[in-house]
């Protein structure tokens, strides 16, 4: 399955080549990246970005499936995403401040 189809758990991910990730960034939380190759044997995958730059090793568990809901859609609940993990709701945080939409739930709690 692909990452970037919404079909895997981010807890049994099995990422392939060319698969839209999240992986971690030190400066924003988590940056999409695209994989570009796997390591079975060590539990790793190397990982591009977008906006060039080095490619990175990083460990399977350090990688969230990206689900690509386009550039301007947000959602008001978290709990409406197909991937409730930390870095699609930072994205979705970070889109709906962009768009001066302040005000986001997830379920019954004000974020």
């Amino acid at each position: 399955p692909s990452a970037a189809s919404g079909t895997i758990s981010p807890r049994d991910s099995r990422f392939e080549v060319n698969d839209w990730v999240w992986s971690p960034d030190a400066n924003v939380g988590y940056r999409r990246s695209r994989v570009v190759s796997v390591d079975d044997g060590r539990d790793s995958l190397c990982v591009d970005h977008p906006e060039g730059g080095a490619v990175h090793v990083v460990r399977k568990s350090e990688l969230r499936p990206f689900y690509d809901v386009g550039e301007t859609r947000t959602f008001q609940d978290n709990t409406e995403m197909v991937h409730l993990d930390d870095a699609n709701i930072l994205d979705n945080l970070r889109k709906r401040y962009v768009k001066d939409e302040i005000y986001t739930y997830t379920a019954n709690v004000l974020l």
